[in-house]
């Protein structure tokens, strides 16, 4: 077989469509033959690959690989890419394969065994680029490690080039894209926040999406009765609040901090959630009294009882039948925010 000299090769299966997108292998089938048609002769031959920009001379975009096949009625397959890996190979336009085989069968390239022609077209199979565009970035021709889509960065789309530590540039999204069953109502609300609402417990959880009964690992709400155990919610551990504020029946008063004008709590001193009792302001009431001509026509004097003489005192009449003095309001269950 040492005479013999291979020229000519039919190859199948050149299509730049992968079998394995992650790794980029790429199935390679062809038929061996002698000058005069014959198909070579069954045995291991040793045959090298590499691909190119053009169909002759051009650039080598891939440096290739060496194999050592079986030949079977002339029939050879093999993968390419599993020892060359085919990862910085642009297969977005047309390459060319070049194939060497071993002619003089002494189970080496070398330079007497001349690379068969003409190199073999590989076409970009439209899916295959597709889908690799869509899976991972691919990777541009002669570029560095930057990721692409569809032949742009990432940075594009995100803040970042590395789309596993960016998020999504706010420019662009578009308005109103996003509908509202797809964002929580409480998503911007940080813990410690108090919200009012006109639902019970049970429905209030069921609308933000906790458990019906309250769980300290995963409720995000809980009601401020003063009855449940908050101590290792996120709130808890931030405030070393080992109970819920019970908030129930009682108007929200803001903190001093330092205010002193009218409008000042008396009571400075005051720590956030602290309860304010009920009190009044000392103040005074005018009382009519009714005076009477003396019959002795000696002036004017206030009668009382059986004589004028002495201290008098009067009492107001009762106003009212209310068990508390209140502005007109609304009853609502107050929850918050702890986790």
């Amino acid at each position: 077989m040492k005479d013999r000299v291979l020229c000519a090769l039919c190859a199948f299966g050149l299509m730049a469509s992968f079998c394995d997108v992650e790794a980029q292998l790429m199935p390679f089938q062809g038929r061996l033959s002698a000058p005069n048609g014959d198909s070579l002769a069954d045995g291991a031959r040793v045959v090298q690959f590499k691909m190119y920009d053009a169909p002759v001379g051009g650039r080598a975009v891939w440096n290739g690989e060496v194999h050592q096949l079986s030949v079977n009625g002339g029939m050879v397959n093999t993968i390419l890419g599993s020892k060359s890996s085919l990862g910085g190979v642009n297969f977005s336009g047309t390459l060319y394969l070049e194939v060497t085989v071993d002619a003089n069968a002494d189970g080496s390239i070398s330079p007497v065994d001349p690379p068969l022609l003409p190199r073999q077209m590989i076409l970009p199979a439209p899916f295959a680029v597709k889908a690799a565009r869509a899976d991972v970035a691919t990777r541009s021709e002669g570029a560095d490690d930057s990721r692409t889509l569809n032949g742009k960065t990432w940075s594009s789309i995100m803040t970042g080039n590395d789309p596993a530590a960016s998020t999504l540039r706010i420019d662009k999204i578009a308005d109103e894209s996003i509908p509202a069953s797809k964002l929580a109502a409480d998503s911007r609300l940080p813990i410690g926040t108090i919200v009012q609402s006109l639902l019970a417990p049970a429905a209030y959880a069921s609308v933000v999406g906790d458990p019906e009964a309250f769980d300290a690992a995963a409720s995000k709400w809980v009601a401020a009765d003063g009855a449940h155990d908050i101590s290792s919610t996120a709130y808890g551990q931030l405030t070393g609040q080992s109970t819920t504020p019970d908030l129930r029946g009682v108007f929200l008063r803001g903190l001093n901090q330092g205010r002193e004008d009218e409008f000042a709590d008396p009571d400075a001193a005051r720590e956030v959630g602290a309860l304010q009792k009920h009190a009044f302001e000392s103040h005074t009431h005018r009382i009519p009294i009714d005076y009477f001509e003396n019959t002795g026509g000696a002036g004017w004097s206030m009668t009382h009882g059986q004589t004028a003489w002495g201290a008098h005192r009067g009492e107001s009449y009762a106003e009212g039948t209310a068990p508390e003095t209140r502005p007109t309001n609304v009853a609502v269950y107050r929850y918050l925010r702890v986790n």
